[in-house]
């Protein structure tokens, strides 16, 4: 079967080529005008005439459709509605745009569909044209186009050139319009880009700088020590630069100020982390070495190590070259410090180092106006020390002339050749210590340790027990010994120490009574005619010591210590001394004694009974302990005594405010003030004179002497040449305080409900900007905080308040602005009561060394419900208390459960280890809450807030040791403090004493 054909489809005969050109031409030529007649609506010349004239009642659209209508399609009619540039315009650029497609081409392309996509052929090339005509007649100048009248000829030939120009470079015309588009965007984009870039910088940087900032005001974790130092590492050069500068001003602050001394330590990390990143820069490494020398615990072999690669990389003639002095002033300063005899030779190359860079004279009077880590009196002792050798070196004697050695500076011993001869030293019998009977220092001279940096001294609680390897004899009080455990060679002062050797000595000496005088023990063995001239020296000290010990014992054993109650203030009566020993201070040489004006006031955190007219007191704020004749104080234990006739103290009321109207100045103001003005303009014999006020529009108008003081204590002012003594100066900041800052700061509403702290902070603060600060002109901010009791605790408010008076952008900011923030720091610190407590928070009761245990009976595991809190003689376990652990200050009572269950738990595994040992432990250190962990030191994120943590040592015995054993068994976190007196421990982990398993992180303080 046939299929039937299909039917071919309907086919039209091709259009011939001229047809469609005219075709499409009229047809783009009818565009191009109806695209002309459109763009003239736009026009307010033709159109706005003619329509203003058929507006009836503004209906504008009706008229303009009526006048459409009336048009009757005429082209008259049409072609008077266009406006005649636009029309030119249009068709210049039409002709344009044609001409340039048959020039580039040789052809007409006519428009075409490919099945995809049209191709607009000399049709896009003439709108392409016409476009181009509009945009080149739109930059013709101004002068060309505005002042001609309507139908001027000459603006009619312009225009249609302009457009056929324009036409035929309409699409380069374009494709610069699109380019300028797109590089604007793209520009935009950069900028945009740049911005966020800039941003993140911004925010990377800031977010270091908090780093930093908050290493130096609290310290950081370990991980966020890593990040810190990782981060600074790969910093920027302005973002080192600022890191560099804030621990610059930390590190100085903590070496001149002991309440800032914490923060040495925490800017080694900061160092450390800008030294890696550029080995090559003196700075960098110099205030590394200078980081090592004022930590608590000096490291001077590192010193020495960066700063001798300062002063390698040292640049002549560089902008830091000026201070590049200090690179040798202080690797003296270590290597004396090292106490190593044979670096004379390197110390006396860094001395005339600094002599010629700076001239040795004026930096020792530096380092002493700053009172840099009492570099000048390492350095001075050590020059007097060594004189004889100094002076056959070559120019030594030179130098020697120049630096005017006084007497004061002198040190007490005679035997110099015990710090250079180590061989004076002997072996000691095995297992042999010494034991602190007195708080006291370890030294690195043999001077009074008032005239010791701090790099020189260290703090030794009472009853400190250490383990020696060998020891001098005693020459004028004082003793070597080198400690085992690599703790290095030090000096000791004999009376604070209990010696073996010296004790066997005394074995022969005859003891005197109670009651009997060390004078007739001495005279008694003057008379003894057994005693050899050569050891009858050593014998009478040893004597006087032994009496001081026996027959006033309560002067020096710690259970004999009578604690003084808070706010106990003692007052010379009379011109006297402090001493160091219970004898006439006519007897005492300058470094036994302190002269002590009349109405001198002192805090006292301990005391003992008098006997034969002595008493020994414990000062606080570090002023030392000292022997003074009653009768030359006012002593409010004795007065008791004597008005009740009874032995026992009457205690003032356990507060911790100054007592409104007594008119005591606080110890601390006295302190801060002398720290930030300094005893200015000293002479060669330790006296001070008069200068000019350096205000310079004030100057010679207003004479000051001493601290800062303008008038004398009788109310003169202090007048030109004035000269006066040091201890005259005290007196006449005194006066100042007294009389003229006191009555003006007592009229401040708050003043009564102030603690002595947050008095001190204002009397320092009103001595340096004025007494009449208080609701004066500029002084809102601080009245502000006068005001607000509410927000005394808020250290950062406080803070933000003081530091506003630093004068910005002058060169006394820096100076002032660590100033107002140690006022800021003093004012919210609580006051030491009923114990001081500084520093790292594991040291709060380093004055505490024997234990008086009271073991009780505990019939069951008690929890938070058994426990009266506010009872500190409450038992917690069978040998510690609440008290204890809370150091019997209600402030830190917890009031939580989770806080007092965390509590129990760490006590209780105290307890464990207290059964273990067998010996009574002594905790330093329990829970803080937030408050007190700032204001003791502690780190941030401390186990001690949380009530999980202790710090504990022996009663009696080595901590090293007690450390070691402790370490063992602990399988908590532990902390390694025994260099510090103390072992930390807590539960972080959920373990505990014996427990087993992984042991808890390590670390060293």
């Amino acid at each position: 079967m046939k299929k039937a054909k299909q039917k071919p489809p309907l086919t039209f005969p091709p259009i011939p080529k001229a047809i469609n050109f005219l075709l499409t031409f009229f047809l783009g030529l009818g565009m191009a005008l109806g695209f002309a007649w459109l763009i003239s609506l736009t026009s307010l010349k033709v159109v706005h005439e003619k329509l203003v004239k058929q507006q009836v009642d503004g209906k504008v659209v009706e008229q303009l459709v009526k006048f459409v209508q009336n048009s009757h399609g005429e082209a008259a009619v049409f072609f008077n509605f266009l406006d005649p540039l636009y029309l030119n315009l249009t068709l210049a650029g039409l002709l344009g745009g044609l001409l340039y497609s048959i020039l580039l081409d040789q052809k007409l392309e006519l428009p075409s569909w490919d099945g995809n996509a049209l191709k607009p052929g000399f049709l896009g090339e003439i709108f392409v044209g016409i476009s181009g005509a509009f945009i080149a007649y739109s930059f013709l100048p101004e002068i060309l186009t505005n002042p001609a009248p309507p139908n001027d000829s000459n603006l009619s030939l312009l225009a249609f050139v302009t457009g056929v120009v324009g036409g035929y470079g309409g699409k380069a015309i374009l494709d610069t319009a699109l380019n300028k588009v797109i590089k604007q965007i793209e520009t935009a984009d950069k900028e945009k880009k740049i911005a966020e870039s800039q941003a993140k910088e911004l925010e990377e940087k800031t977010y270091i700088r908090n780093l930093v900032n908050q290493q130096i005001q609290e310290g950081l974790n370990q991980s966020e020590l890593s990040e810190m130092q990782e981060k600074l590492e790969s910093a920027t050069d302005d973002v080192k630069e600022r890191a560099f500068n804030l621990a610059h001003d930390a590190r100085s602050l903590g070496r001149r100020t002991l309440t800032f001394k914490d923060r040495v330590n925490r800017t080694i990390p900061i160092f450390q982390a800008l030294v890696a990143s550029d080995n090559n820069n003196p700075s960098y490494n110099a205030e590394l070495g200078y980081a090592y020398i004022s930590s608590q615990t000096p490291d001077l072999d590192k010193a020495i190590s960066y700063l001798d690669r300062a002063i390698e990389l040292r640049i002549p003639g560089a902008s830091t070259e000026g201070d590049s002095w200090k690179y040798e002033m202080n690797r003296a300063i270590a290597r004396i410090g090292l106490g190593n005899s044979q670096s004379r030779d390197d110390i006396l190359k860094d001395l005339f180092a600094v002599e010629q860079r700076k001239g040795l004279a004026q930096a020792i009077d530096e380092y002493e106006r700053d009172g840099v880590d009492g570099g000048n009196n390492s350095i001075k002792n050590w020059l007097i020390q060594n004189q004889d050798w100094v002076s056959q070196q070559t120019n030594g004697k030179a130098l020697l002339d120049k630096i005017q050695l006084s007497a004061v500076a002198k040190p007490v011993t005679s035997t110099l050749s015990v710090t250079q001869n180590r061989a004076d030293l002997v072996a000691a019998p095995p297992n042999t210590k010494i034991k602190a009977t007195i708080k006291t220092y370890l030294k690195k001279q043999p001077i009074d340790s008032s005239q010791l940096g701090e790099n020189e001294k260290k703090e030794v609680p009472v009853g400190t027990e250490y383990k020696i390897l060998k020891h001098s004899q005693e020459s004028d009080g004082h003793c070597l010994v080198e400690l085992d455990y690599g703790q290095g060679i030090w000096y000791v002062w004999s009376d604070h120490w209990y010696l073996p050797w010296e004790h066997k000595i005394l074995s022969s000496v005859p003891q005197s009574s109670k009651n009997g005088s060390a004078r007739e023990a001495i005279d008694q063995l003057s008379r003894m005619s057994a005693i050899s001239s050569t050891n009858r020296g050593t014998l009478k000290a040893a004597a006087t010591r032994s009496i001081q010990r026996s027959a006033t014992a309560t002067k020096v054993e710690p259970e004999n210590w009578v604690i003084a109650p808070p706010n106990t203030i003692i007052k010379a009566t009379t011109k006297t001394y402090l001493k160091k020993q219970p004898i006439d201070s006519s007897q005492l040489s300058y470094n036994q004694k302190k002269e002590v004006p009349v109405g001198r006031e002192y805090k006292v955190l301990k005391y003992s009974e008098e006997i034969d007219g002595h008493c020994l007191v414990e000062l606080d704020y570090g002023a030392g302990t000292w022997y003074l004749w009653s009768d030359h104080w006012h002593l409010p234990w004795q007065k008791s005594s004597k008005d009740n006739g009874r032995s026992s103290v009457s205690a003032p009321e356990a507060t911790d405010k100054a007592q409104p109207g007594t008119g005591q100045i606080p110890q601390p103001a006295i302190e801060l003030i002398k720290e930030f003005e300094g005893c200015e303009k000293k002479l060669p014999d330790g006296r001070v004179q008069a200068y000019p006020d350096p205000n310079p529009k004030t100057g010679w108008k207003l004479p000051t002497i001493g601290y800062g003081s303008t008038r004398c204590p009788d109310g003169s002012p202090v007048r030109k040449g004035q000269i006066i003594t040091r201890d005259e100066a005290e007196e006449y900041l005194m006066y100042d305080l007294d009389k003229i800052r006191r009555p003006a700061l007592e009229k401040i509403p708050t003043w009564k409900d102030m603690n002595e702290n947050q008095r001190a902070a204002l009397y320092s603060f009103s001595f340096n900007l004025g007494s009449g600060f208080y609701r004066g002109r500029n002084f809102e901010s601080i009245t502000k905080v006068c005001d607000s009791p509410q927000r005394w605790n808020d250290q950062e408010w406080v803070k933000e308040q003081f530091v506003k008076y630093r004068n910005p952008g002058t060169n006394v900011e820096s100076g002032l602005r660590r100033r107002r923030e140690a006022e800021a720091k003093l004012f919210c610190t609580p006051p030491s009561t009923p114990q001081p407590e500084k520093g790292k928070a594991a040291t709060e009761s380093s004055d505490q060394v024997s234990k008086v245990e009271v073991v009780r009976e505990m019939p069951k595991i008690l929890t938070p419900k058994d426990v009266d809190w506010s009872d500190m003689s409450t038992h917690l376990t069978p040998h510690f208390t609440l008290g204890e652990n809370l150091r019997n200050d209600p402030r830190r009572i917890p009031h939580d459960t989770t806080l007092q269950n965390n509590i129990l738990t760490i006590m209780r595994e105290l307890e464990k280890i207290r059964t273990d040992y067998g010996k009574p432990i002594i905790i330093t250190s329990g829970y803080r809450p937030e408050q007190i962990n700032r204001a003791v030191g502690g780190v941030s994120n401390s186990q001690h807030i949380r009530g999980t943590a202790v710090d504990i040592c022996p009663a009696h015995g080595d901590v090293f040791e007690f450390q070691k054993w402790v370490d063992q068994h602990w399988y908590g976190a532990l902390g390694w403090g025994a260099k510090k007196g103390f072992v930390h421990i807590d539960c972080r982990n959920g373990k505990g004493w014996k427990t087993g398993g992984e042991k808890g992180v390590r670390w060293n303080y």
